[in-house]
């Protein structure tokens, strides 16, 4: 493999317009006001910094910012004899699922260092590896929708996971739908229902914070708006089969589960 661009800026609001390239493009853009668009051969997505983008070589596709923004950016071209990169679609990826990944290539020294530089086409190796197996499975990810309105509903699920503020009502509001018609719709594009989506964010928020915090479990079933510590406990341990002590105790190196592997964990 052969890294090409590995860096951390700021960057000013611009537009790519719509393009394509020879090498792997990872793009996260973070302390920005407003979401970004994208474009990816044909379809247009609104991003967070929740949101990376990943683009192999020959797809089509555009990225808008509208403010000021610091991005971590990778550009990279894998060798000629992988198969194991071929016939990917660019798409959007959660930063939380890669955080592993995402904090082993855009820490430490970038390219000065010939150890680091190995370290870190390793972990995008790795990164394209999981992608991969995302793609070759459903072909969709359990939290990206391809109906736009049902990602403007997952959008306001985790701008306001942290004030606990989410209804069923407000859900369907956001996506500009009837109650009736939303829930239909999201379990179509999710295969599961809108609250237990957002049962399975919020376990999932709890087990990066049992990962990678040292706060204790009243103090996260707190933060998570759960009436008490018991309530989380139980509602963890049916979300994952552990109970979030022995979790804690059983990953004693930051190690997060996705929420894609909390769902199979069922």
């Amino acid at each position: 493999m052969k890294i090409l661009v590995l860096h951390t800026t700021k960057i000013s609001p611009h537009a790519t317009g719509y393009h394509c390239h020879e090498y792997w493009q990872l793009d996260h853009y973070f302390d920005t006001e407003t979401r970004l668009k994208v474009c990816l051969e044909g379809k247009i997505d609104y991003i967070d910094d929740s949101r990376a983008i990943l683009v192999p070589p020959g797809c089509m596709h555009s990225i808008e910012s509208f403010t000021p923004s610091r991005i971590n950016a990778a550009k990279f071209m894998p060798d000629d004899d992988n198969t194991l990169y071929g016939g990917l679609k660019p798409g959007v990826i959660q930063v939380a699922d890669y955080k592993d990944i995402f904090d082993a290539i855009f820490t430490g020294d970038i390219l000065d260092n010939e150890v680091e530089n190995e370290i870190k086409k390793h972990y995008l190796h790795i990164l394209v590896l999981r992608y991969r197996q995302e793609q070759d499975g459903s072909g969709r990810r359990f939290n990206q929708a391809l109906d736009p309105r049902i990602n403007e509903a997952i959008f306001y699920v985790r701008k306001n996971l942290a004030s606990g503020d989410i209804s069923l009502d407000r859900l369907a509001a956001a996506a500009g739908m009837s109650i009736n018609h939303f829930i239909r719709i999201f379990q179509q594009e999710l295969g599961t229902t809108p609250m237990k989506f957002v049962r399975r964010l919020i376990i999932n928020k709890a087990i990066s914070l049992l990962a990678y915090s040292n706060l204790s479990l009243i103090q996260i079933s707190e933060m998570l708006n759960f009436p008490d510590q018991h309530t989380f406990s139980r509602s963890f341990k049916r979300e994952t089969g552990l109970a979030p002590g022995h979790y804690r105790r059983k990953n004693n190196e930051p190690a997060a589960w996705s929420a894609q592997e909390v769902t199979e964990k069922r």
